[in-house]
């Protein structure tokens, strides 16, 4: 059990990296105005964190789709301003590369531990 779970925790961890390093890289070939590489980095990592959070509903055999639904939008509010604020404070320039690294990488840490917090069973 929680092995199965802790690869679904690597599995999502690797997915969502490689997005992230592939997207920080080719944004610019896919996106036409400013701002759209943020609105597909959003989306796809909600897409990607439904199926985290289905994959750990699977494997602890915890149901709750209501969380499914409406915790991946709130972690795009959430870690866009974590990020922001992480940004300010580091004072990064605001390339777009930076800034899908800092939102994609705030993003997978909030996921993660809301997963490990509201998902967990004991052993």
């Amino acid at each position: 059990m929680v092995k199965q779970r802790n690869s679904v925790y690597c599995f999502y961890i690797i997915l969502l990296l490689l997005f992230i390093f592939y997207w920080s890289k080719h944004h610019s070939l896919f996106c036409r105005m400013k701002g759209d590489e943020f609105f597909i980095l959003a989306e796809v990592s909600m897409v990607m964190s439904c199926l985290f959070f289905v994959g750990l509903q699977i494997v602890v055999k915890k149901l709750n789709w209501v969380l499914v639904l409406i915790l991946p939008i709130l972690n795009i509010f959430l870690s866009f301003f974590l990020g922001l604020g992480f940004a300010i404070i580091s004072s990064f320039d605001s390339y777009p590369n930076y800034d899908i690294w800092i939102l994609g990488v705030v993003y997978m840490i909030v996921t993660l531990i809301e997963g490990m917090v509201l998902w967990r069973k004991p052993l």
